[in-house]
Parts: structure tokens; C-alpha cells; sequence
């Protein structure tokens, strides 16, 4: 048996370009409603509160346990879930790229442990686990790897195989048509407020 759990080192890294997101959007969220300052430094704080509890908790109670006859999978709330090795059909590694495949472009090992109907039960990304770690999982489920060769995009990896990712990786028209939206929605939202404080 042997238990593997996120790497918070590896994570560390994300918090440069998500920190300057949250700080835009909270100025956004401040002009549109022009409420008390008191009341609007609660509600950002609460929000951060919220989400390093998120992110804490992850890296506390997450954690994979794999052994020959079963892999167990705990989440940041707690909540645990086990599948016996024999609905474990296979696991796929990929050399995972979201914007890019130049090979210039950064991209991440991804692995996917899925069941004997193709769906995932389990996904790491290179965000916060190692190859190593990856590798070192297969080995010890004792389960066929298959390893995709060259970059591969969230789209390629949907064909080959539909229920490897998450219904927003496994969409990605359907998430830039959501992200197209939310923006316009913000952009209207932000210009209404500027308007209105005149």
C-alpha cells in the first residue's frame, strides 16, 4: 500500500497570476456598488477567508491510497471513495498544453486512471503532483499505462477518449462561449457602475 498526497511546492507557483485576477475583480466589485468601504473590506475577506480554507483543507485531507487490490481517494472535505482494481481498466499519461502546441509552449504531465467504462476515477495534473508520483501510482495499481506521445490539447484528449476529463476540459467551445459571456456581462456591469457614479 502507499498513500501519495499533493505537493503544495508545486502549487505555490499558480498564485502569480491568480492573485492579480482576484485583486481586478474585487476593484470591479467595488466600483459597480459603490458601497461602504467597511462592508466591502468584510465581504473581500470573507471571500479570501473562504478560499484559503478551500485551498488549505485540500492540501490537508487530500490523498490517494493505492494498493494492489484497490485505490482509495480522499477529498478536501473528507469524503472518501473506493474502486476495486478489477473496475480499473487503465491509466493514460499526456503531455498536457491549454494555449499552445509549439513546443516553446508550457505544458504539464497529466494522468487519468479510468474504469473498465471509460469514465475517469481518478485525474492529477502536474499543478501539484510530480511524473514521478504518477508513475509511482500505476506501478502500484498495478494496471496497463498507456502514454500518449507529443502535446496534446484538452480537445484531443476528449476524442480519444470522452470521459477522461471534466465537463469544462472536455467542453472547451462551450467554456470560451462562457467566458465570452461573463466578460461582456462584466464589461457592461463595470461600465453601468462608472456611468452611474457621475
Amino acid at each position: 500500500m502507499q498513500t501519495f498526497r499533493p505537493n503544495p511546492a508545486r502549487y505555490r507557483g499558480r498564485f502569480g497570476w491568480v492573485l492579480p485576477v482576484i485583486l481586478l475583480f474585487a476593484l470591479l466589485v467595488y466600483w459597480r456598488f459603490n458601497q461602504p468601504t467597511a462592508a466591502y473590506v468584510a465581504e473581500m475577506a470573507a471571500v479570501i477567508v473562504l478560499v484559503g480554507t478551500y485551498v488549505l483543507l485540500y492540501f490537508r485531507n487530500s490523498r490517494t491510497t493505492a494498493e494492489p487490490g484497490s485505490l482509495s481517494v480522499r477529498t478536501a472535505f473528507g469524503l472518501s471513495h473506493t474502486v476495486a482494481q478489477h473496475h480499473l481498466a487503465r491509466a493514460v499519461l499526456v503531455e498536457h498544453h491549454v494555449t499552445s502546441t509549439s513546443q516553446s509552449a508550457p505544458a504539464l504531465p497529466r494522468l487519468f486512471v479510468l474504469d473498465d467504462e471509460g469514465h475517469s476515477v481518478l485525474r492529477w495534473s502536474g499543478h501539484v503532483w510530480t511524473e514521478t508520483q504518477m508513475r509511482e501510482l500505476v506501478a502500484t495499481l498495478d494496471i496497463p499505462l498507456t502514454e500518449l506521445p507529443g502535446r496534446l490539447g484538452s480537445g484531443d484528449i476528449h476524442r480519444r477518449y470522452p470521459h477522461a476529463l471534466g465537463p469544462w476540459e472536455g467542453h472547451p467551445v462551450f467554456v470560451a462561449v462562457v467566458l465570452v459571456a461573463g466578460l461582456a456581462v462584466l464589461s457592461v456591469t463595470v461600465l453601468t457602475g462608472l456611468l452611474s457614479s457621475h
